[in-house]
């Protein structure tokens, strides 16, 4: 499946159903999200990504025609203008690279009664935030930045420090972040030895932050910790003269 066809929006939603189960339930997991999507304020800024993996072509066919049978009854029972129907992405077979460039740009995960547990874990889309079907209607959108953090976050505190590194590095391009940020972020890089790199980022906090003794310590330590003893104690007469009421840096 080729991503740049997808017609992305603003604020994207995934689910994942379970195919096999009976048609009549399947509608009735659906339609209630269909509607929701279809009667919110923000439509026209919403997509609905719908995993279609693991299940066969025939499958597949019957996922367009309930589709295409809940939007028909919705129009019926809802009164609602034909013209305006929901971005609804059927997503097929896409490898585990396809999905780690999808993910970041979905906002929200809609959990199931009845979910495709194994496409769910493939995917790798646990991280993304679960929305409760009662706060679709509550939802605005969401900036990259707070998409960006928001999963660097996740990804963090799940040890994924690689993945987390691309995502904070994404918010960093659109804006500062607070002194957690610039700890988080440090955080990875050391704990895949990039020591430099950890540093770095310590030092750049402390442009935005000059008195967080947070950032001033675990720079001190980092560079303890490291072998780096001259570069501790200028960091530690640094932070002594800042905070001269914080003992712990003399």
């Amino acid at each position: 499946m080729d991503l740049t066809t997808l017609n992305l929006k603003p604020l994207n939603l995934l689910i994942f159903p379970d195919w096999s189960q009976p048609e009549e339930l399947l509608y009735l997991e659906l339609a209630p999200i269909i509607k929701s999507i279809v009667t919110h304020r923000d439509r026209h800024n919403l997509a609905l990504l719908i995993d279609s993996t693991e299940i066969s072509e025939d499958s597949e066919l019957d996922a367009h025609l309930i589709l295409s049978g809940i939007m028909m009854n919705l129009c019926m029972e809802e009164d609602l203008d034909p013209s305006v129907e929901p971005e609804i992405i059927l997503l097929e077979n896409l490898s585990q690279s396809q999905w780690q460039t999808l993910l970041p740009q979905i906002q929200y995960r809609i959990k199931l009664t009845a979910e495709n547990q194994i496409a769910l874990a493939l995917s790798g889309a646990e991280i993304i935030p679960l929305l409760e079907l009662d706060r679709l209607g509550d939802i605005t959108l969401v900036s990259p930045a707070s998409m960006a953090l928001s999963l660097a976050n996740t990804l963090y505190s799940q040890g994924r420090y690689e993945e987390a590194i691309k995502q904070y590095q994404r918010f960093s391009q659109f804006q500062v972040g607070d002194i957690a940020l610039f700890l988080n972020f440090s955080d990875c890089w050391r704990r895949i030895n990039q020591i430099s790199a950890a540093i770095a980022i310590l030092e750049h906090g402390l442009r935005y932050y000059r008195t967080a003794g947070q950032l001033h310590f675990e720079l001190i330590k980092i560079c303890q910790q490291t072998g780096q003893t001259k570069k501790a104690i200028s960091n530690a007469e640094i932070a002594a003269e800042i905070l001269p009421n914080r003992p712990l840096a003399k």
